[in-house]
């Protein structure tokens, strides 16, 4: 309440405008184009909320169909949707992008601090919900924040960047755990059968991580974003290969975070 009742005059100050009408006429009344996206995104919503709901059903009937990777699986199948998101906002409006990044940030803090208080009745919803998708980097805390650093890693590099100019630093989420992340997963789940020393993962994820993420950087080579011809910028990305296929190889903490903040520093060396 104290926060809501700072918010507000000092937005007021600063616009000269309140900002909640603000927020509707941005989202609203800034051509057919925008509200598209924003009711794509919704439309994107629904269908993870259906996907959860059938889920939930599923479970109830079988307390085992979560077992034989498919955890990880679906997962992945959320981390797509995800990225449709981001790439949709990517391509066409960028300046909507990074406010709903933000607010969706703020969102899901509140949905966090309402389920560890057990504020009801929302608190129970979003435990019920949650529980679903956790994995033993979860279950290591009281906190539930997986899909916190996914939203951060994949936000993070717009959030420090031109809105107007194209920058390759701003896909290292996209690039990393978007992509290579899931490829990884999906790959090493289905195939993996040796594993790394030292780690759990396998030799064909790590391997489908890094090929993957070579495809995606020809593919910007081919288009024109990225220069390959330059020595300096292959070396930038051969380092970036090898960084993220390690990172997601041995790390014990939660990738979806750190894959980004790793890379991002050397994509941004890339002229």
């Amino acid at each position: 309440m104290m926060q809501a009742l700072y918010f507000f005059p000092v937005c007021l100050i600063q616009m000269g405008k309140n900002p909640y009408i603000w927020l509707f006429e941005y989202l609203f009344y800034s051509g057919p184009k925008r509200i598209f996206i924003f009711c794509y995104w919704l439309s994107l919503f629904s269908l993870m909320t259906l996907i959860v709901l059938i889920i939930k059903a599923q479970i109830k009937a079988d307390k085992n169909f979560l077992k034989d990777n498919k955890l990880a699986k679906i997962r992945k199948i959320f981390h797509l949707l995800i990225l449709i998101v981001f790439l949709l906002g990517f391509l066409y409006d960028r300046s909507l992008l990074l406010l709903c990044s933000f607010g969706m940030l703020i969102l899901l803090l509140i949905l966090e601090t309402v389920r560890y208080f057990k504020i009801e009745p929302i608190g129970t919803l979003v435990q019920e919900f949650l529980e679903i998708f956790l994995d033993e980097k979860d279950t290591n805390s009281s906190l539930i924040l997986s899909h916190i650093y996914l939203l951060v890693g994949l936000s993070f590099p717009f959030w420090f960047s031109d809105a107007k100019k194209f920058n390759i630093a701003e896909l290292s989420g996209f690039i990393t755990v978007g992509i290579g992340d899931s490829f990884a997963a999906i790959i090493g789940s289905k195939f993996g059968k040796h594993k790394l020393p030292g780690s759990n993962k396998s030799v064909e994820g790590t391997a489908a991580m890094v090929l993957s993420q070579l495809i995606f950087y020809l593919i910007l080579f081919k288009i024109g974003l990225v220069d390959l011809t330059n020595n300096w910028n292959m070396c930038f990305v051969a380092l970036n290969l090898v960084l993220s296929g390690y990172i997601e190889s041995f790390t014990i903490d939660n990738d979806n975070l750190i894959l980004p903040v790793v890379i991002y520093p050397f994509l941004n060396l890339i002229k």
